[in-house]
């Protein structure tokens, strides 16, 4: 299966994915989550409980709330940090290294996993956001084009599961005005809101994942959008 982000001009760099990060990530993540919500409920709705070592508040420096934070070691010395808001779990963050930054940072909604976001390469920048629904099934994989943390591409897989769309932010603002479109690993379309009102205006169809053909509106008229991925 080709790359889709080939058809952008970003980094080619491959992401560095330490074997400590993949156990976790994979092992640990699940029983992590869970483990905070049960410490939660014995250390108190301040940290004051009986089992309350390891616990310090901290105020989030976006929204000015008194967080409560967890934080605890593995035998390797791997860090995992909970976090608390007012009576809910809501982040849990992993810093693999023990160097004071998360290198995955998972959001947790009711007592679901909703989000990963990882820093894969360790640059203190995240560079991949994976979400899930309810029945923990990925959905999409977010990913930043520029690789400079700035989340503006999202890809989605068909049920075969090759990549069968990608949107794209051109202006990064999380704003969807580019939306490309595989068939067997290869770009096949793409879709062009080039004047960002909201409304597809340039068409071009690839074959092989060469381009062959570039249309755009004329007289006022447009061939429908096409139906979106679900």
């Amino acid at each position: 299966m080709s790359d889709p982000s080939r058809g952008h001009r970003h980094s080619s760099r491959r992401p560095r994915v330490s074997k400590t990060e993949v156990v976790i990530a994979s092992v640990g993540l699940v029983l992590s989550v869970v483990a905070g919500v049960v410490a939660y409920e014995r250390v108190g709705l301040y940290g004051d409980g009986p089992f309350s070592y390891g616990y310090r508040h901290v105020t989030d420096p976006e929204t000015g709330k008194v967080l409560l934070v967890h934080e605890s070691r593995t035998a390797n010395g791997e860090v995992i940090r909970r976090v608390i808001d007012g009576t809910r779990l809501t982040e849990v963050r992993l810093d693999v290294d023990a160097s004071g930054r998360d290198h995955t940072r998972v959001i947790v909604e009711g007592k679901d996993i909703a989000v990963i976001e990882r820093d894969r390469d360790g640059d203190g920048k995240p560079d991949s956001w994976e979400y899930y629904d309810a029945n923990k099934k990925l959905i999409k994989v977010g990913f930043a084009l520029a690789s400079d943390g700035v989340l503006n591409a999202w890809a989605y897989r068909g049920s075969d599961g090759e990549i069968a769309r990608v949107d794209v932010s051109t202006r990064r603002d999380k704003v969807v005005d580019r939306w490309e479109y595989y068939e067997k690993g290869q770009l096949a379309r793409v879709d062009e809101d080039t004047d960002h009102d909201g409304k597809v205006d340039r068409w071009s169809t690839y074959d092989g994942g060469i381009l062959m053909d570039t249309s755009t509106t004329m007289g006022g008229r447009r061939p429908p959008d096409p139906p979106p991925i679900r």
